[in-house]
């Protein structure tokens, strides 16, 4: 349980982290209830990504075979 607080959270704050960096680039552009579910959206997408990238790269090299 403590595994997926801690995945949750982090979703969480990656969706702050995308709307305050879109209310950067787009000061004049109203939040709204459906802006924070693309952005929480946005940062499933990017946590499901992120987490099968980093098993690809800490996958094993198969074992090479010798004639």
């Amino acid at each position: 349980m403590k595994g997926f607080t801690l995945s949750v959270a982090g979703v969480l704050l990656l969706a702050l982290a995308i709307g305050l960096a879109f209310h950067w680039l787009y000061p004049r552009v109203e939040p709204s209830a459906e802006l924070a579910g693309l952005f929480a959206f946005v940062a499933v997408l990017l946590r499901l990504l992120l987490t099968r990238g980093w098993a690809l790269l800490r996958r094993p090299a198969p074992p090479e075979k010798r004639p």
